[in-house]
Order: structure tokens, then sequence, then C-alpha cells
């Protein structure tokens, strides 16, 4: 998920810094509202996949057989309750991105361009369509133990149950700093006023429930 995201992000990104040279008009607050939205789901998504990835190293599915049946199960929970918040955040990114109609209105190649980095939920498992299929589908069955763990693998975008630490933790140094340059570019869609009230509005929008009682 970490590097298929890298992709994503440096289109966006590249998409925000043309949005400066195009008048938005009346959907201009509207589009950073959504880029910003977008902004938070990324980061929560990569804190708390950071977060998992670190708990379940070298390999989840052997991290589970290691442990007694009861701390398995409580092991598991703790992770399924990570993979359904992530489902539901990858299902807001592309909302708020494939679900704005400023996509065509501005830039009418970044529909595609999204589409290609991305992929199809057809293609392998580790195209970020397919993770986000994956997720959505773990939700829908009840495997063994191993099975479900196997799930934290595919949110990492492994095609086995071996974590590649090395690689996972470049990927997300990696994506943080694109993030970093995707959020100076949505800041100067907005004077610092606006900004404040955005931002504000945007991060209480993207706060799941446990995250707003926290």
């Amino acid at each position: 998920m970490f590097g298929e995201l890298i992709a994503f992000i440096d289109v966006l990104r590249a998409s925000v810094l043309d949005f400066h040279s195009h008048k938005l008009g009346s959907k201009r607050k509207a589009v950073i509202s959504a880029l910003l939205e977008t902004y938070f789901y990324l980061k929560d998504a990569t804190d708390e996949g950071e977060i998992l990835i670190e708990d379940a190293a070298p390999s989840p599915v052997e991290v589970i057989r290691s442990l007694s049946p009861s701390d398995a199960k409580v092991r598991l929970a703790k992770w399924d309750n990570v993979l359904r918040r992530q489902t539901f955040r990858l299902m807001r990114i592309s909302d708020r991105v494939f679900g704005q109609d400023f996509l065509d209105v501005v830039s009418p190649s970044l529909r595609e361009s999204l589409n290609n980095v991305l992929g199809s939920k057809f293609d392998r498992a580790t195209s970020l369509h397919g993770i986000g299929a994956a997720l959505l589908f773990r939700g829908w069955v009840n495997g063994s133990p191993e099975e479900q763990a196997h799930y934290v693998s595919v949110m990492a975008g492994e095609e086995d149950d071996l974590l590649h630490m090395d690689r996972i933790r470049d990927e997300i140094a990696r994506l943080r700093e694109g993030m970093e340059s995707y959020r100076q570019a949505v800041q100067g869609l907005a004077s610092s006023e606006e900004l404040i009230v955005l931002s504000q509005a945007a991060r209480t929008a993207t706060l799941l429930p446990h995250e707003a009682l926290a």
C-alpha cells in the first residue's frame, strides 16, 4: 500500500500545482476541502499502517502462530480493527478524488493518470485498487487465523507472508516526503485565514469514531 500511494500522491501533487494556473471559481473551497481531506486520510492511513506493520513484523502469520489461541484471538481482533479503518480510508480517498467533478473541470487528464497509477481491482494484488479490493473482500470471509493474519501483508503490498521491512520503511519515508510536498502545494491554494478554517473542518470530517474520542 505504501509504495503504491507514492505514485498516487506524486500525480495528485503535480495536478495541485497546476491548479494555481486555473480559476476554480465557486468550486474553489470545495476543491481545497477535498484535497485537505485526502491528505488527512492519507496521513492517518500511513501512521496507523506503520504501527500495524511494526507490530506484525517480520511475518504476520508466524506472529499469530507463535501465540496461544487466546492471545492470537486478541491480536487478530486488534489487527482486524486497523484493517477495517484502512479499508474505509482507502474508500474515502477514492470518493474524494474520483467523486469530484473538478477532476474533469480543472485537469481532464488527471482521472486517466490516477487510474494508470492505481491499477485495477483485477490487477495483481499489489496494485492499490487490488489491495483495496482484497481488504474489502476480507470482511466477507471468515478464514483461519493464518488467513486473517495474511491480510496485514496484503495491506503492506506483499505477495507472500514475509514483510520486507527495509523496503517498507523506505517506502513509508518516501511517502511522508511526498505527502509533505502535497500538503504544501494545497496550502498555496488558500490564504492563511482560509486554510485554518478549511483544515480544521477537514480534520474533523476525517476523524474516525475511535480517533474523535481519543
